[in-house]
């Protein structure tokens, strides 16, 4: 699974999620989804019968029954399976049936049912969906993310780090460097990215800010819940200093939908 996550995050920042096998992580993830709810009662006590199957020997239990010499009450094999595991199940159905958590899970996991039906975009969306919601998938993410959503080049956020980032309404400078494939000529990739290192790494943003590469790596995404135009200011000031200039745009956004309508329709 890890294998799939990583090659997600991989389509996903390069902008190639044709190649991305959608069919092989929804097969792989949907079974280990449904195992998670089982394990704590949220699908049906047969769904937890099956589970509990992985932690013990159920077939031990068919050679048994149960008959109360005051009553005459008779318990067969199902009936052993209701008396252990039925209060369990209960239990946990109680627990996490109302959680928040897996109420999302088992939303996502009635998504899965039709996951084939869905468009290229939906399915990208589910996907990351799906990686956000898996149970303790925290620090297989946290593996990941260090390298996927660092841009290790201009030590700045990668688009999918922006992405990750976003939690409420910013004031977002879009800019465009000029002529970076001509310094990238004249100085070199190495010299040239250790220029723009030098300018993120100099530059006093805010620590709330939100800095990152977009397409290329000449478009720059900045994201403020501060004094934007105090912020242009001042990151205009510093570029020239370097003899940087750009091209960019202002504009307001209230969520990650809001940032990429803006930048589409932006035309240097």
């Amino acid at each position: 699974m890890q294998e799939l996550i990583e090659r997600f995050w991989e389509c996903s920042i390069n902008n190639k999620m044709d190649s991305f096998d959608f069919d092989e992580f929804f097969r792989n993830f949907k079974p280990r989804l449904k195992s998670k709810l089982s394990s704590h009662g949220i699908l049906s006590f047969e769904d937890y019968l099956d589970e509990m199957k992985n932690y013990y020997d159920m077939n031990k239990l068919k050679g048994y029954s149960y008959v109360s010499e005051h009553t005459g009450f008779v318990a067969n094999h199902r009936d052993l399976l209701e008396l252990i595991f039925r209060p369990r199940y209960e239990h946990f159905h109680r627990k996490y049936s109302k959680d928040k958590v897996y109420v999302s899970l088992l939303e996502t996991y009635h998504e899965l049912q039709s996951w084939h039906k869905l468009s290229k975009e939906e399915k990208v969306f589910l996907v990351d969906k799906c990686i956000h919601l898996e149970h303790n998938s925290g620090k297989l993410i946290e593996l990941l993310r260090e390298s996927y959503e660092n841009d290790e080049n201009f030590g700045i956020k990668t688009r999918k780090g922006i992405e990750f980032s976003i939690d409420g309404e910013y004031q977002v400078i879009f800019l465009d460097f000029d002529e970076v494939r001509k310094l990238n000529k004249e100085k070199g990739y190495e010299q040239t990215n250790e220029m723009f290192r030098k300018l993120f790494k100099q530059f006093r943003f805010r620590k709330e800010d939100i800095v990152g590469r977009w397409f290329s790596g000449d478009e720059i995404v900045i994201l403020t819940k501060g004094d934007v135009w105090s912020l242009l200011q001042r990151f205009k000031e510093h570029t020239n200093t370097l003899g940087i200039t750009f091209k960019y745009k202002v504009f307001p956004i209230k969520s990650l939908s809001d940032l990429k309508d803006e930048i589409n329709k932006v035309r240097w």
